[in-house]
């Protein structure tokens, strides 16, 4: 016969050895899954150690700086401020006094040409149609600027004519220039070295396709030979921008390019955050491997940022818009009233080559400026850099400006201090 109290006390020591069993069996499995996450955690923290020891220890072999400003635009009253009637010539060199000192220490600089040179003999203008002095080009060599940008929504308002004298008084001047060419069968780029670093740089412009493979710039359509030679993309069209840039960018590495540099129009004017297009744009520029955009033409400065590519391989810096540097676009004349047309920065980005021949993006920063406008004996416009270090009343005599300054260095950092700082703590090297 059965032991009913028997059973019942075997069920109960089968039941706790069971309970026992499970939960040895599920402490067992958190051990096992615990001690592959801290595995791959270990890895994944050996793998960025040594990475980072990779270029820790590789010695640097050179540095470039490259700067570069935003838009030159010679308003009507920039003109007549800078015209002398003695001879009947236009020096702009007063406008870049105070700035000039911070271009010259640069390895290499860049400024948007926002303008169509134009002769005594087709006229000069500014707003809506710029066209403008060759003396223009004088001012802005002689202040240490390299390069100029040629590809922008003002390119066409001297016409085709204006798109090839722009180009040939730019040759003449032997000044670098990007953004235009005056033969179809010239790279889009330029592949420049600069102390032992070579740069890929590009500039393009939005615009209109129209039909017959026309293009056209702020309505106005280029004919069919400057259509050929100014870089222009289409928002409605960007993958066939992107084709373009995915083949400029291979070829300018084939050319021995070791970092891409893009300089690009794009944007809403006076809007103080990017629109979609350049956020889009600017992702798949990171993944195509550009490594530093410099966005201009909203004629406000706008905030910069990092980005990762898809696959996680390669990061890129991108300032939105780095504002004006040059206009008549003040504060009491601008629908805007913030003040922030009358801003801009000096923005720079220093790269480093290692023993390995690696290249790497190991510093950017941002000067802001102001555009100050006096008016004493005559209307003087003159470019202040909002350095912090110096005295700006003593080094540029601004008397009653003071406050305008530092209201215009207190707009910028708001908009680019963020993403530089997250540059900062960020970076690799």
């Amino acid at each position: 016969m059965i032991n009913k109290k028997l059973l019942k006390k075997s069920h109960r020591q089968l039941i706790f050895i069971l309970c026992i069993t499970l939960v040895l069996l599920f402490s067992g499995i958190l051990l096992i899954v615990h001690s592959c996450s801290n595995n791959k955690n270990d890895i994944l923290q050996e793998n960025q150690q040594n990475e980072s020891s990779k270029i820790n220890n590789s010695t640097p072999t050179a540095t470039a700086t490259v700067g570069s400003v935003g838009d030159i635009l010679l308003h009507n009253p920039v003109l007549r401020s800078c015209y002398n009637s003695t001879n009947q010539t236009y020096d702009f060199g007063e406008i870049f006094s105070f700035f000039s000192p911070y271009i010259k220490k640069l390895d290499y600089s860049v400024a948007n040409l926002e303008c169509s040179i134009s002769s005594s003999q087709w006229g000069y203008s500014g707003y809506p149609q710029f066209k403008s002095p060759e003396s223009i080009v004088d001012a802005v060599q002689k202040a240490g600027f390299k390069m100029l940008l040629t590809a922008n929504n003002h390119a066409n308002d001297g016409g085709a004519r204006g798109v090839f004298h722009t180009i040939d008084v730019i040759k003449q001047k032997n000044a670098d220039f990007i953004g235009s060419k005056d033969d179809v069968s010239v790279p889009p780029y330029l592949v420049k070295e600069v102390n032992g670093i070579k740069f890929g740089m590009i500039n393009y412009t939005f615009g209109q396709f129209i039909k017959d493979g026309l293009s056209s710039l702020n309505g106005i359509p280029l004919d069919k030979k400057a259509s050929s030679v100014v870089n222009v993309f289409d928002y409605n069209k960007l993958d066939l921008f992107y084709s373009q840039m995915e083949t400029a960018i291979k070829n300018m590495k084939n050319d021995g390019a070791q970092a891409i540099i893009l300089y690009i129009h794009w944007g809403n004017e006076y809007e103080l955050k990017p629109n979609k297009y350049q956020t889009e744009i600017a992702k798949k520029m990171c993944d195509l491997g550009v490594d530093v955009i410099v966005g201009g033409h909203p004629h406000v400065v706008q905030p910069v940022d990092m980005f990762t590519s898809s696959d996680g391989s390669h990061k890129m810096f991108c300032i939105y818009s780095v504002g004006n540097i040059v206009s008549n676009q003040r504060i009491a004349l601008m629908n805007l009233k913030t003040g922030n047309t009358e801003d801009g920065v000096l923005f720079t980005t220093t790269f480093t080559k290692f023993d390995d021949g690696k290249v790497t993006l190991t510093d950017v920063n941002v000067l802001p400026t102001w555009m100050q406008l006096c008016n004493i004996s005559k209307k003087q416009y003159k470019i202040i850099p909002l350095d912090k270090s110096v005295d700006w009343n003593k080094d540029f005599n601004l008397g009653q400006d003071m406050q305008n300054a530092q209201k215009s260095y207190n707009r910028t950092m708001a908009l680019v201090s963020e993403g530089i700082q997250k540059f900062k703590e960020n970076k690799v090297g």
